[in-house]
């Protein structure tokens, strides 16, 4: 008998991340915003909101990170949704770390410099304003790009997988095509700007997908068991 307790953390890591990022997204439009987007740190008028909001802004920018923080313990339990694939898996898996970990490195640094900037630039001097403003420019470019960087490769891992679930067959396909829907309709958003209202819906199918398969790995029957000869999963 295979234990599937992997699994079953996984997919109660992936409600959890699902949950954080909803919230994060509910307290961010309450606050003004337009929904996930990298910050213009080099706006004065978002400092001077973000210097206003205080503790508020910390809280989103904390729940941010956190989000796909907890989003890293999903994808290992992935595999035993796909028990009939190849070793290709694997590759959608670690394409999917592999941009989720630079996501988090985006949201760390986010958060750092809403922790100092937006207070330096409320206190600040005229000259002193607009070295802030100088430097949240030039960090928010960089912000920018790793966000790029990461939602690309990530999207990479999510068809792949996405892909997996289709060749599986039956009910699955559905899960399948939510996934590759949702890289369809994000990646021409990341490459061509005009295109960024499809950013919102691929954003939400990708959602809807990460909780399904969430949920999917929570329902695992406790039965499984390894083929002797190929290692794969009945």
């Amino acid at each position: 008998m295979l234990d599937v307790s992997l699994p079953r953390l996984c997919g109660v890591f992936a409600l959890l991340s699902a949950t954080t990022l909803l919230a994060t997204i509910a307290i961010g439009i309450a606050l003004g915003g337009e929904g996930p987007a990298a910050i213009d740190f080099g706006d004065p008028a978002t400092l001077q909101g973000m210097a206003e909001r205080g503790h508020e802004t910390l809280l989103l920018e904390s729940l941010a990170l956190l989000a796909p923080a907890l989003g890293l313990g999903a994808a290992l339990g992935w595999r035993w949704l796909v028990p009939g694939a190849g070793s290709y898996i694997w590759l959608g898996i670690l394409a999917w770390y592999t941009g989720t970990v630079i996501t988090v490195l985006q949201d760390a640094m986010e958060l750092a410099l809403a922790s100092r900037l937006p207070e330096e630039f409320a206190s600040g001097t005229g000259p002193e304003k607009l070295a802030v403003l100088a430097a949240g420019a030039a960090s928010g470019e960089i912000v920018k790009v790793l966000m790029l960087i990461g939602d690309l490769i990530a999207a990479v891992g999510t068809a792949i997988v996405a892909w997996a679930l289709y060749c599986r067959g039956g009910r699955w396909r559905i899960l399948g095509i939510l996934g590759i829907l949702s890289v369809a309709l994000s990646l021409p958003s990341l490459l061509v700007p005009a295109l960024v209202p499809l950013r919102l819906m691929g954003f939400l199918l990708f959602l809807t997908w990460f909780v399904c398969l969430g949920v999917a790995m929570l329902r695992l029957p406790s039965d499984l068991r390894l083929h002797a000869a190929s290692g794969e999963l009945r």
